[in-house]
């Protein structure tokens, strides 16, 4: 006895389908190309660049080619550091501040963490910038430690002073370091 498919598709329509789901046509150059041939863009109805692998390289190295392009990439390459301009771009982009924000910031606090007064920022070398989570504004600057602290505790005050509570009353019955 034949076993069938709940759903009995036209063998003939499913493989004139199938290319056309796998295919599609570049803005730039106007030829049907695979789906593999255009890179991932989230923002795109299809997930898609409208422009094919091919045509947006040259596109970019077309641009780079210029003397603007070329005078923006040797800027870019020769600034002395590109990791501070990254930096700046994502402390624009989350926090609102600009790498001279940050450096005032943490010039204003003496350049040590706002909460304990270290000066060793610890992690990756650099101070963190403490944001209020519900508008994204920045507060102040703190080292790893204080940032974590803060940040496990959801910044929640009640839960801040419980620990204080706890500590002071751990301190009191052993002898504990204040």
């Amino acid at each position: 006895m034949e076993q069938r498919n709940e759903i009995d598709f036209d063998r003939e329509e499913v493989f004139t389908l199938l290319p056309i789901i796998q295919m599609k046509i570049c803005s730039k150059c106007k030829i049907e190309k695979p789906k593999s041939n255009f890179s991932g863009d989230a923002r795109a109805n299809d997930g898609l660049y409208s422009q094919c692998k091919d045509c947006h390289n040259k596109c970019c190295n077309r641009r780079n080619a210029t003397y603007k392009g070329k005078e923006k990439i040797k800027k870019y390459q020769q600034s002395s550091n590109v990791k501070e301009v990254r930096r700046g771009y994502v402390y624009r982009r989350l926090y609102g501040i600009t790498l001279e924000d940050y450096n005032r910031m943490l010039k204003s606090q003496g350049g040590v963490c706002a909460i304990c007064g270290t000066s060793v920022p610890g992690g990756t070398g650099r101070f963190h910038v403490d944001h209020d989570h519900a508008t994204n504004r920045a507060r102040g600057i703190l080292c790893v430690n204080c940032n974590r602290m803060l940040g496990n505790a959801r910044d929640n005050i009640d839960v801040l002073g419980a620990g204080i509570k706890y500590l002071n009353g751990y301190n009191s019955l052993f002898g504990g370091t204040k």
